[in-house]
C-alpha cells in the first residue's frame, strides 16, 4: 500500500500549487494550479477521494481594522460606565 500526503505547497506568487507526495520515495507530483484570492488563506483542510478526480478546499479572507482611541476614562471598566447609567 502507497503512502501519499497531498497539500498545498505555497508559493510567493498568487498561484499556489495542489501537490501530492509519495512518502516511501518523496516524489512530488502537482496535481493542479490554484488560484485564491489575493490576502486569502487556506481554511480547513483538504478533501480528496481515492480517485483523485475531486477536490474540496476553502480559502477564507480576513478583514480587520485598529482603531485607536484616545481622550476617554480608562479608570473605570465599561461595565461600570453601563451601570452608572442606570
Amino acid at each position: 500500500m502507497r503512502s501519499i500526503l497531498t497539500g498545498i505547497r505555497r508559493r510567493k506568487t498568487p498561484f499556489q500549487r495542489l501537490v501530492s507526495i509519495d512518502v516511501k520515495s518523496g516524489v512530488e507530483k502537482q496535481l493542479a494550479t490554484l488560484d485564491p484570492p489575493p490576502d486569502s488563506i487556506l481554511a480547513g483542510r483538504i478533501s480528496l477521494p481515492p480517485d483523485g478526480n475531486r477536490l474540496a478546499v476553502s480559502f477564507v479572507r480576513q478583514h480587520g481594522k485598529i482603531y485607536m482611541l484616545e481622550g476617554f476614562d480608562e479608570s473605570t471598566s465599561w461595565l461600570d460606565r453601563l451601570i452608572r447609567r442606570f
